[in-house]
This record gives C-alpha cells, structure tokens and sequence, in this order.
C-alpha cells in the first residue's frame, strides 16, 4: 500500500496573491509539513505551480521535506522553466512533458495540458499506452475532464477537445481513476467507469456557482490516493487558516 499527496494551483509568487495579501510560498510550507508528518513520501504536483523564479525554490523544498516529486504542467506553467529538473527532459515531447509508470497494480499516466488541450500526437500515445495494458488507470492531468456541474470554470476555462478524452476513456470499461486540479475547489464524481477528483488549491479556492468567478474562501488543501494492488482511496486534506503555524 502507498499514499500518494496531490498539490495543485500553488501559483507560487502570483502578482494577484501578492496583491491580495496571500502567502502562497508559506502555505505551501504549511501543507507540505503536513503531508510529512502523516508519514507520506511521494508528492504529485498537478499544475499552475508558481512564477519563474520560484521553480528552483520549491523543488528544494521538496527536497527539505524528504518527499519524492513528480510534476505536471498546468496552463500558468513554462516548460522552459522546469527544463532543469531531473527527469523533465526525458519525458518532453512536441506536445509536451508526459510520461507513464506502472506501479501498484495501475497504469499510471501524467499529462500535459497545459495548451488547455491533449493534442492529437499526445492522445495516440495515450491510446497506445492504454490498449497495451489491461490495468485500471490512474490519471493525473490538471484540468478536469468531466464537467462539473457548469460552474464558472467549466463555462470560461475548460480544456478544449475534453469529451475526445472522455469519450476514450469511457470506452476502456475498467475503472479510470482522474486526479486534477485547475478549478480550485473540491469536486468528487463518478460516470461509469470513470471517478473523478477534483482537488482544492494551495492558494486560494473559487466558487462552484455564479455568473463570474469569485473567490470562496482562503483555506487550502490537497489530496490523499492510497494505492494498493489495484484498488484506489481518495479524500480531500482541508488546511484551515486558523489552524496555520506562523
């Protein structure tokens, strides 16, 4: 059995955090913290992590921290900014930086939105891996593929050609399991054979409803995937502000 800890929407550095008085380097601090001392190791970063200076940074806190990295590019992030980290080179494309692994009894897939889209040479490779494998799926991507519920995220920025995915994705008919970011909030669903998880930021969360976009709140969190032999348990960490260590 393993414990997998999701971050997602660091935005580390944000002019708009600065701005808004939003510590978003000692969040992270916070939440990583947190995360050592349940005893959990590996770390998914799923997008929008931060500015480009703070790359460097936050990789050494990692490092700090004692926790195993793997990163995924949001819609806010540069290529050219992770270029220097171990491993992101190998697993670059023309369509961007995705890689697979197999590991716990899952196929396990990261992918590169972000050009808010999985371009056609990424999904034959996404294809190929899957119809090469009869395990279940865990997938971690920063945008989500399933709507959820026509908030405002899913009306301004969704990610372009999602039902191609979907669609795909359904047709597996075994379990797929989709670990994301990009909305900020907490969303959890399931179509089929496909659950989806929607986690919170470490920035700052968004509303699920409304004619714009608006802010709900400045807690932050981040996601538990416990693995095991095929199996999979998720569930959102909330980290209250009052509950912070200044």
């Amino acid at each position: 059995m393993k414990r997998i800890a999701q971050l997602t929407d660091l935005h580390l550095d944000d002019s708009m955090a600065i701005a808004n008085g939003v510590d978003t380097r000692a969040n992270l601090v916070h939440v990583l913290a947190d995360i050592r001392d349940k005893g959990i190791r590996d770390v998914v970063l799923s997008g929008d992590l931060g500015e480009a200076h703070t790359i460097g940074w936050l990789a050494d806190q990692l490092l700090l921290f004692g926790l195993s990295s793997r990163y995924l590019l949001g819609n806010h992030d540069r290529p050219a900014d992770y270029a220097a980290l171990a491993g992101f080179a190998e697993n670059t494309h023309a369509e961007g930086c995705y890689f697979t692994l197999r590991e716990d009894g899952f196929l396990q897939l990261y992918l590169d939105s972000s050009r808010y889209e999985i371009g056609s040479g990424q999904m034959a490779w996404l294809m190929r891996q899957c119809n090469d494998s009869d395990e279940p799926v865990l997938l971690f991507i920063h945008h989500p593929v399933l709507d959820c519920g026509n908030t405002p995220m899913d009306r301004f920025y969704p990610m372009r050609k999602r039902d191609i995915l979907r669609d795909f994705l359904l047709s597996l008919r075994r379990p797929v399991h989709i670990v994301c970011g990009h909305y900020h909030t907490c969303h959890e669903q399931q179509i089929q054979n496909i659950s989806q998880y929607v986690t919170l930021s470490t920035y700052v969360q968004l509303k699920k409803t409304g004619l714009l976009l608006e802010m709900d709140g400045r807690d932050i969190g981040y996601r538990i995937i416990e693995v095991n032999s095929g199996t999979l348990r998720s569930w959102s960490m909330e980290v209250p502000l009052l509950a912070r260590v200044s």
